[in-house]
């Protein structure tokens, strides 16, 4: 079963490995009412040649995946100004440091100066800055797939980064594996598409009135990476918690993600990268010395081209533990985000008014309000409390 047989959505992820193996580029990627990206086939010009069926990464999952490993590691870099920059621990960044030595092109997703979510390259690791962070919004991977084996048939050391399933997208469209590409591949929650993304960003212009110049969505104080940050044409800057933030309350509560992203083959521990990374949450019931506020790393090495990154890694803090210890605060890395019910009725109002779809749907509870609002210090107070209200009952 796959997507061009049956044309249901759930089976296709938009990963374009069909449209860039295609001999006769007649794929073409055609977004839906929601701007999911889907492939549609010249029936003229196709030459029956089937390559589109043997890339797809739903189709070939498991010739696509690595074997599941039982040690994972927490991470975190020892440079402040990095960890401060990164979503979590800067655990791609130390990747990035140990693999790009000499002659290599990084790959990865970034927020451009219009906001758009696409994939691009760069040639020097002192540009790596503009893949950090996490962007809740489907990258466009347009080209990349092409340039990277064009990089790699040119001998340069690749490293390729994006979610499971445009790791194995990209694996099925170089058809063999090359010794000098590293993959990283990231546990993902579901991906919302670009306009779903432009939607709220024209909610937020109408509400202050002039244009949206710059945008974090894991933005770190000190006492959390949790934050949105936006800037606006005025230079005015606006910071608010996650928990209370009409986009991310959409995303967290799956209202947003295409279809796939609830079938996905990939949230899984058989990853399909060298290496997975993503935030260890829960990392703070395992080792103290981890700064939960600052963020910290989880890691994966799945294949021993990964494994032997290990040694190479400076300048960070390393501490190996059990992977159900990650999968028991990460629930993507067991299993897919989970089809909220109201995910259609949700689409069809964004569609015309986000901020309305937002309210009606995954407006958040008094007490996510009040939590959000409340210092670490006090949580951990109730939290005390509750817990000897518990023992005595």
């Amino acid at each position: 079963m796959n997507y061009f047989e049956t044309q249901d959505k759930s089976l296709c992820c938009g990963c374009t490995a069909c449209a860039s193996i295609c001999p006769k580029s007649c794929i073409t990627m055609t977004p839906d009412q929601d701007g999911f990206d889907y492939p549609v086939i010249d029936k003229a010009r196709c030459i029956n040649c089937e390559l589109c069926k043997k890339v797809c990464p739903f189709a070939n999952s498991d010739r696509l995946k690595n074997k599941a490993q039982d040690e994972c590691y927490a991470l975190a870099i020892n440079d402040q100004e990095i960890l401060y920059k990164s979503a979590s621990g800067g655990a791609f960044t130390a990747i990035v440091n140990a693999f790009c030595d000499n002659n290599y092109r990084i790959f990865g997703s970034i927020m451009d100066s219009n906001l758009k979510v696409r994939h691009a390259y760069s040639d020097s690791i002192y540009d790596v800055s503009k893949f950090r962070k996490s962007k809740y919004v489907k990258s466009d991977i347009n080209n990349t797939y092409y340039l990277a084996k064009k990089a790699l048939n040119e001998g340069k050391k690749v490293l390729f980064t994006g979610t499971g399933c445009q790791i194995a997208g990209l694996k099925g469209y170089l058809q063999n594996d090359y010794d000098n590409l590293l993959t990283v591949d990231l546990i993902c929650h579901g991906v919302p598409s670009q306009k779903l993304f432009d939607n709220y960003i024209e909610y937020l212009k109408r509400k202050h009135k002039q244009d949206i110049k710059n945008f974090i969505f894991r933005y770190k104080k000190s006492d959390s990476s949790n934050y949105i940050y936006y800037e606006l044409e005025n230079g005015k800057v606006n910071v608010k918690k996650g928990q209370l933030d009409y986009y991310m309350r959409a995303f967290l509560v799956n209202l947003m993600s295409m279809p796939a992203c609830y079938n996905c083959h990939f949230a899984c521990r058989e990853r399909t990268g060298d290496i997975t990374i993503a935030d260890f949450w829960g990392i703070e019931h395992y080792n103290q010395n981890f700064n939960t506020g600052q963020g910290a790393s989880l890691v994966i090495f799945n294949t021993e081209k990964g494994r032997k990154l290990i040694n190479q890694l400076q300048n960070v803090k390393l501490f190996k533990t059990d992977i159900n210890n990650a999968i028991k605060f990460n629930e993507n890395l067991s299993r897919p985000s989970q089809l909220n019910k109201n995910r259609d009725k949700f689409l069809e109002l964004a569609r015309v008014n986000f901020k309305k779809a937002a309210k009606k749907y995954c407006k958040p509870s008094l007490k996510i309000r009040i939590t959000a609002i409340m210092p670490n210090w006090m949580k951990k107070i109730i939290k005390a409390l509750l817990k000897k209200l518990r023992i005595k009952i």
